[in-house]
């Protein structure tokens, strides 16, 4: 094994996703755009569904080992990142709005959120062994 006698290590896995997140946008006051006047109960309301894989697969890197040493403390940190799969949007929408829940606005706004596939972690850990 290359990293048999040093701390580092390399490590990979998968979580089960269960992100889905969920806005819903009311309007809130009357709104005059171009010079209309749209009363805020006519606008409608805007539902932004986000989801992604259910699987997502793991890559990383560490330092530390809790199972060797002399110490009975020991440390780790790992930095690594989860693929969740481009994210996929659903819009949904009533009254006014209902223009803008079309699938080239859910394909924009897919592709405005499309760097959010890659999930960032970093985990610090502390051991204690008797």
């Amino acid at each position: 094994m290359p990293f048999e006698s040093s701390s580092f290590r390399l490590s990979a896995g998968f979580s089960i996703n269960n992100n889905q997140p969920q806005v819903t946008a009311i309007p809130q006051i009357t709104r005059i755009i171009g010079g209309d006047v749209y009363n805020k109960d006519n606008l409608g309301n805007m539902d932004v569904k986000i989801s992604f894989n259910k699987i997502d697969p793991y890559l990383g890197i560490g330092i530390g080992n809790v199972t060797g040493g002399e110490s009975p403390l020991g440390l780790t940190f790992d930095i690594g990142v989860y693929y969740q799969g481009k994210p996929k949007v659903d819009l949904i929408a009533e009254g006014l709005l209902s223009p803008s829940a079309s699938p080239e606005q859910e394909a924009l706004v897919e592709d405005n959120i499309k760097w959010f596939q890659f999930y960032p972690v970093i985990s610090l850990g502390i051991a204690y062994k008797f």
